[in-house]
């Protein structure tokens, strides 16, 4: 009998122990699929940013914009965009065309691939990882 209550409590505990690792798989996907579309909204911001610095620094077509440029012209955004140029995964994102859609950080194309495809992304450009 004690041995049969001694399996029973075995069993629970690893049966708590696997919901636990599900539930934690299920939470960190969730996490990553958020800050997928705050990237996707950054981006947008980034892109209105890049109209105006276009029309106020007479930018040239094709040209590479650091952040130091296009960040001057970010409404929105949190502070951690505005200020230092980051995403929400901690990557820059860098220089920007001059024209066309904002390019999305590599590192962040890559680590959030599991949980949205290369199409989540258009119309913003993406690197090429393949």
């Amino acid at each position: 009998m004690r041995a049969f209550i001694f399996l029973d409590c075995v069993w629970i505990a690893l049966l708590l122990g696997f919901s636990g690792y599900l539930y934690h798989e299920g939470s960190s996907r969730a996490a990553l699929k958020e800050d997928a579309a705050r990237i996707r909204k950054e981006l947008a911001s980034i892109q209105i940013a890049l109209e105006k610095a276009n029309r106020e620094e007479s930018l040239a077509v094709g040209e590479s914009v650091p952040f130091s440029v296009y960040g001057k012209y970010l409404d929105e955004g949190s502070n951690r965009l505005r200020e230092k140029g980051l995403d929400p995964l901690g990557n820059a994102y860098g220089n920007q065309p001059s024209v066309g859609a904002p390019r999305v950080p590599a590192l962040s194309v890559e680590r959030l691939r599991p949980v949205v495809g290369p199409d989540f992304w258009m119309p913003y450009g993406v690197p090429d990882l393949d």
